[in-house]
């Protein structure tokens, strides 16, 4: 089954963060969608971009990285009281309980250049606190009115 467009938001690049007005995401969909590997459906966004190519994503893997983005943003409040932004024998940021297990949200030590970039991280949460900042307090407008 093709992906089926049910609501649309056809202006997104004018409100696409830093990139707006010159956004390549033209459009943003939420839809419908079989998934081919079990046959369920699947509620998918769909970001249009100005060459015609588009990405799909299921709602939920974008609900996981907003989950992933409030947990890294709540982290650094605090992790400028490390000397290196993270402590070394605690790597684990969060442990968010989903679907009977949970994901683990930790330091990546994998990483050559951790101790460069994780301040970097840090420093552009910080500058971009006002871009952030409101999509955080729209979101959660949203989810109380939703009753969460």
């Amino acid at each position: 089954m093709e992906f089926k467009s049910i609501i649309k938001c056809e202006n997104y690049k004018n409100v696409d963060g830093y990139r707006a007005p010159n956004s390549d995401i033209e459009k943003v969909d939420i839809g419908v969608k079989k998934n081919s590997e079990n046959n369920r459906l699947e509620i998918i966004a769909k970001l249009s971009k100005l060459d015609g190519k588009f990405d799909e994503i299921p709602v939920n893997r974008i609900i996981d990285m907003a989950i992933l983005l409030c947990e890294a943003s709540l982290y650094f409040k605090e992790a400028y009281r490390m000397p290196k932004f993270y402590d070394e024998n605690n790597l684990t940021i969060s442990r968010v309980g989903l679907q009977g297990d949970a994901m683990n949200i930790e330091i990546n030590t994998d990483n050559e250049n951790l101790d460069k970039d994780i301040i970097t991280l840090a420093d552009e949460f910080n500058k971009q606190g006002e871009l952030l900042g409101e999509r955080f307090r729209v979101l959660s407008e949203i989810l109380e009115e939703l009753g969460y």
